[in-house]
């Protein structure tokens, strides 16, 4: 079959007809001697469609969101000065009211002797542990005979230091929580002869106190172990003592 002639014109219309289809825009057409031009909405004008729809939806509800979040920024500031959360003295709960929360504690005076607690549940409970943890905690025996475990802080790590300590009859002001037993130590006092006397550490050469045996913090000379009868000094009316 003969190939059919195209005038220079038409070829450059059909090119143009093509490359304009092929991208989805105007298309021009050759009527004679009149082009006309139409628009074909192909899959890139709908998407262009539906990107402005989408634009316009995030941009609204992200308004939304901001005055949501400034709602609750300004709820919180209001309930922050309205004092909902209390915070009371050593002698008083510290937690924030309402929650719940494990964090609340009182601060009290236990009387008794600091031992090791595997000793003190096979001595006293019958109940027996491994020997490797023979030395891993210590507790208050308190004078009416309840264990309570002590949080080995620097308090505590005393009584590891120094033997005397575990010897003496005691009185500590510690922390009591509502939902575990662990205590840690505030204040050591002794007891003896009817007085009670603090219980620190004494650096003579840089007059600092310190809360365990062993070599000063300053001058690395080693200190002493300290009694001073006990003020008043610290606050302790409202603090309920245990036998």
């Amino acid at each position: 079959m003969p190939r059919q002639a195209f005038s220079k014109e038409q070829v450059s219309v059909h090119k143009h007809e093509s490359y304009v289809r092929d991208s989805c825009l105007p298309a021009v057409h050759a009527t004679g001697d009149r082009i006309c031009v139409r628009l074909l909405l192909g899959p890139i004008s709908r998407c262009c469609i539906a990107w402005m729809a989408l634009s316009t939806i995030s941009m609204l509800t992200g308004i939304g969101h901001t005055q949501s979040q400034t709602a609750v920024s300004a709820s919180s500031t209001v309930s922050s000065s309205s004092g909902e959360s209390s915070v009371q003295g050593e002698s008083g709960t510290v937690a924030l009211q309402g929650t719940g929360s494990a964090d609340e504690f009182r601060v009290e005076r236990i009387r008794g002797r600091v031992v090791w607690l595997a000793t003190a549940l096979k001595d006293r409970f019958g109940i027996s542990t491994v020997p490797e943890v023979s030395t891993n905690n210590l507790a208050l025996l308190s004078e009416d005979g309840e264990l309570i475990p002590l949080v080995e802080n620097v308090r505590a790590r005393a009584f590891r230091k120094d033997k005397r300590l575990v010897e003496m009859d005691l009185e500590l002001v510690v922390r009591r929580y509502q939902r575990q037993p662990f205590v840690p130590i505030l204040r050591i006092y002794q007891l003896e002869n009817g007085h009670r006397f603090e219980i620190d550490y004494w650096c003579d050469v840089c007059a600092i106190p310190m809360y365990e045996s062993g070599p000063c913090s300053c001058c690395q000379d080693h200190n002493r172990l300290r009694k001073q009868e006990a003020t008043e000094e610290f606050d302790e009316s409202d603090i309920p003592i245990r036998p």
